[in-house]
């Protein structure tokens, strides 16, 4: 079964573009890429989904460039939507990949394995999990069950692009939240181990002077956090999810899983024999 891969990219960061086309071509793989939303487009004109000020929101209101992530991963799914393929590959443009990538990805499409969504990249979070579940070539797969940060790479079904469409025609959460999150009602994975991660994860001695530090990281801006009681709603509402959370890890024979652990046993293929694609 065919993956398509597609890379979100500014058009102004060039050197981070190269440096996933020099991932694509070390893998052998083909990398489309999608002009991400332009930060300074949205702070003046904020899209039409992007609905703030309602209890129903996971957030009050949202700073323009989580706005603008959430929209670039939108453009995203419609690029992947617009091709035969049966699954998509959806990647940030600072990520740094194994060696055995293309052949894990060919695993998952060709196993057979029931998924909506799969989360690819390494997390330095600890979250709640379902148990494992074996797949080829050595993988495993966890469900998750609590939302879980970093969309850096992640692959999803056509259907679970149409349902990510369709739920995010109103909007206000964070795009990492809104994708893994449960609330979604698809079938939300963790690969592992997990097979590529964002470059901020990573020391001087895999980071390059030519790639600039993620936006996200500058950025000290702050949003309203809502009136009283909608932040007394949102507590409610999120220890309400914490403990049913963990009955049904309990009940499921999952468990609190640390991803922060996992990252240092990772070897980026950028580093491999000495050679550096960065």
């Amino acid at each position: 079964m065919t993956a398509g891969y597609v890379f979100i990219n500014l058009d102004r960061e060039v050197d981070r573009c190269a440096l996933m086309l020099r991932s694509a071509a070390a893998l052998g793989l083909r990398f489309d890429r999608v002009s991400a939303c332009d930060l300074a487009t949205l702070s003046t004109k904020p899209p039409m989904e992007y609905v703030p000020f309602q209890f129903r929101n996971e957030r009050w209101a949202l700073r323009p460039f989580e706005t603008a992530v959430f929209e670039s991963h939108r453009k995203a799914w419609k690029a992947f939507l617009s091709t035969d393929n049966l699954f998509g590959v959806i990647m940030e443009d600072d990520i740094l990949f194994s060696r055995n990538f293309a052949d894990d990805m060919k695993s998952i499409t060709s196993s057979g394995f029931d998924f909506d969504v799969l989360k690819i990249n390494h997390s330095i979070q600890t979250r709640r999990m379902g148990p494992p579940r074996a797949m080829a070539g050595g993988l495993s797969v966890r469900m998750i069950y609590e939302n879980i940060a970093d969309a850096g790479c992640y692959m999803l079904t056509r259907k679970a692009a149409e349902a990510l469409l369709s739920q995010s025609r109103t909007y206000s959460s964070h795009l990492d939240d809104f994708v893994f999150s449960p609330d979604r009602k698809l079938k939300t994975f963790q690969l592992f181990p997990p097979n590529c991660a964002q470059l901020i994860y990573f020391d001087s001695e895999h980071q390059s002077p030519q790639i600039s530090i993620s936006t996200r990281l500058k950025i000290k801006e702050s949003m309203p956090k809502g009136p009283l009681t909608f932040r007394v709603w949102k507590e409610l509402r999120r220890l309400g999810k914490r403990s049913l959370i963990r009955l049904r890890s309990s009940l499921n024979g999952g468990e609190a899983v640390d991803l922060a652990a996992l990252l240092s046993e990772f070897k980026p293929i950028q580093t491999e024999h000495g050679e550096r694609l960065t």
